[in-house]
């Protein structure tokens, strides 16, 4: 790591500062997903219909470096522009805008002194506090001072739950009473039939086949060795687990977007690779049961009260650990590939697991307008 580059970034900062700030404007910097979703996405919409007058500035990092669609030579030259973007239009754009919304930690924080009325909201990409993340996982001393001292700086956090503040304090290095357990944005979906009506209509245009068939979600988040990363797929024998199931049943796979497994290949009958689905959330309305490991996408589930089952064939050895601890769920956890149809065909135990996770995950007001509730707060701020 180039501590000079964060340093540099934070010189041009400040030659971006004598532009001055605009009161009625507001960044949203994806350093996280490629896709604008989740709760950056709802906070922009939110902000375009009861704040019309604030101008909203929209850049994702990876699409700034690789554009979909593009040559392997076009994306060469991208990432030449992706670095003048992100050097000088992502920084003039922080440097002069009045709110900042974050979906990720940005290093060079540490090195940015923004003007004391700007406001930095972190919109954190995940929900809950499951797997273990950021400064909790992270071995590098370099990278965890330049976090710590970056995100000091934030002036504001939501989380679901009173008890996840401390974890969230940990691992991203916020201070404490800038984190506040209001809910997320992206809650918003799960409180609104129509929005949820239509986003089904528009997976099952996409896949008719699917349609009529009862949907198990597969959701395993990443291994940090690239081996075991690998291994992920052919864990779950996802062939002999149609074969169980019957052909009433469809399997939908939804892989990491930042590590997918390499080596896939072939899928079998009744299996379908929705990674790059872009809407997440239309597959966790159309699915039946979700299957998972370590992923936060379970926290986000639960909202459904549907079955959430467990498969962690690795928890021995799992490289990131978790924060929970997984002998306290009551639907149990599954060790072996075998165990899986009949957990899915009797989903008695994954909705236990559903009820446990709501219980422990959200003590936010249970009811629509996340997005309107935090931007209210905002302005108050402001």
């Amino acid at each position: 790591m180039n501590i000079w580059w964060y340093r540099i970034y934070g010189l041009l900062f400040r030659l971006f500062r004598l532009f001055g700030m605009k009161q009625e404007k507001a960044f949203f910097f994806m350093g996280h997903n490629c896709n604008f979703q989740g709760n950056i996405r709802y906070v922009h919409d939110a902000m375009k219909k009861e704040y019309p007058g604030i101008r909203r500035v929209v850049i994702s990092k990876k699409q700034l470096f690789t554009p979909k669609g593009k040559s392997a030579a076009a994306n060469k030259l991208q990432k030449v522009f992706g670095s003048f973007g992100l050097f000088f239009v992502v920084n003039y754009h922080m440097a002069t805008s009045h709110y900042i919304f974050l979906n990720d930690n940005f290093l060079p924080l540490a090195y940015m002194p923004f003007s004391p009325d700007a406001v930095l909201i972190q919109l954190w990409h995940g929900a809950g506090a499951f797997k273990r993340f950021g400064l909790d996982t992270e071995p590098d001393e370099d990278v965890r001072r330049l976090v710590k001292k970056g995100n000091r700086r934030v002036d504001y956090v939501p989380v679901t739950a009173k008890e996840i503040v401390p974890i969230y304090e940990s691992a991203l290095g916020i201070p404490r009473k800038n984190i506040y357990p209001d809910g997320l944005p992206f809650m918003d979906y799960y409180f609104d039939p129509l929005r949820k009506q239509r986003a089904a209509e528009r997976f099952y245009k996409k896949y008719p086949e699917c349609k009529g068939k009862k949907l198990v979600l597969y959701t395993p988040t990443f291994r940090t060795n690239p081996d075991e990363n690998n291994a992920i797929w052919e864990h779950l024998e996802a062939g002999k687990l149609l074969e169980a199931l019957g052909t009433e049943y469809m399997l939908l796979v939804r892989f990491h977007p930042q590590r997918p497994p390499k080596g896939v290949g072939e899928l079998p009958k009744n299996c379908k690779n929705v990674s790059d689905y872009p809407d997440a959330k239309a597959l966790y309305t159309v699915s039946d049961v979700m299957i998972t490991d370590y992923s936060c996408t379970s926290v986000e589930y639960a909202l459904l009260k549907k079955p959430l089952l467990f498969f962690v064939y690795d928890l021995e050895t799992y490289d990131r650990g978790c924060y929970l601890d997984f002998n306290e769920l009551p639907g149990g956890i599954l060790r072996l590939a075998k165990e899986l149809p009949e957990a899915i065909l009797h989903p008695e135990g994954g909705l236990k697991n559903a009820a446990y996770f709501l219980e422990h995950h959200y003590d936010c007001p249970m009811e629509y307008g996340y997005s309107r509730r935090l931007l209210q707060r905002l302005m108050k701020r402001a």
